[in-house]
């Protein structure tokens, strides 16, 4: 069947044809190409301009997976906390994001549940757990401040003079920037946020059963760092409300969960 039509009235029409049976018209096939040519590229257009848009769709779902794990990679979030196993009737409270070490991918979480408090340090390739029953706590200690590298500190302030002062020959001007950006280093170092949460319980005592060698060395084990790893943005709140929450759960039970919840 031929797509073209009478330019008059739009009936459709045979290539052979020369009046319009509908009208009677006379038939220019000429403009009845150029229509059927116009209709064509319509069609043509609409697909490019699908295509289009299917193109933009797919580059920016790539864009979005790529920001997300540059995001990983720059918050120190690239480890998450593993899924934690849950005893009868057990429900998690709250999380805390409260240790991070950047450049090993390395984080530690608190978790607090009606029964339980677990930390979880994870690490790409390593993991390590304590947790301690929540009835048996019976005391916490906390403290968040700066930990100052007196040794860093006067090593990065000595490389800094002597590269600001080597820098003043024409000659040793390279030796003398990287002196200055390894002094700068030390210094930037030597002063970091440090915490320390200890909980102590009633029936903490030695374990029967050690099993395996352990690691020789955090090489790999970037999951032992998070035990001594830096503070997050979560981990003063955590400090602030863990005794409370604690204390809520061991002492009004259910109603310590819908408070914490919220």
């Amino acid at each position: 069947m031929s797509d073209l039509k009478c330019e008059n009235c739009g009936f459709a029409i045979d290539e052979e044809t020369v009046f319009c049976p509908n009208c009677g018209a006379k038939i220019d096939k000429q403009k009845s190409t150029k229509s059927t040519v116009n209709i064509n590229n319509k069609e043509l257009n609409d697909s490019i301009r699908l295509l289009k848009g299917a193109v933009t769709e797919a580059v920016n779902n790539v864009n979005e997976s790529a920001q997300k794990k540059i995001i990983q990679i720059t918050t120190g979030s690239y480890a998450k906390s593993p899924e934690l196993v849950l005893s009868e009737d057990e429900v998690v409270i709250k999380t805390y994001h409260c240790a991070a070490i950047k450049w090993q991918f390395c984080n530690g979480y608190l978790t607090v549940t009606n029964k339980r408090v677990i930390f979880n340090g994870v690490s790409s390739k390593s993991r390590i757990e304590k947790e301690v029953t929540l009835e048996s706590i019976s005391g916490i200690d906390t403290y968040y401040g700066m930990n100052v590298s007196i040794t860093k500190l006067i090593f990065g302030i000595i490389l800094s003079f002597f590269g600001l002062s080597t820098m003043d020959d024409n000659g040793a001007k390279l030796i003398g920037l990287i002196f200055l950006m390894l002094g700068i280093l030390l210094i930037y170092l030597a002063i970091k946020r440090t915490y320390i949460l200890a909980l102590y319980s009633s029936k903490a005592s030695l374990s029967p059963i050690n099993i395996g060698a352990g690691p020789a060395s955090t090489l790999g084990n970037g999951a032992i760092m998070s035990l001594q790893a830096n503070p997050t943005s979560e981990t003063d709140a955590m400090m602030k409300e863990v005794g409370a929450l604690i204390l809520d759960v061991q002492t009004l039970g259910d109603y310590a969960i819908e408070k914490w919840k919220k």
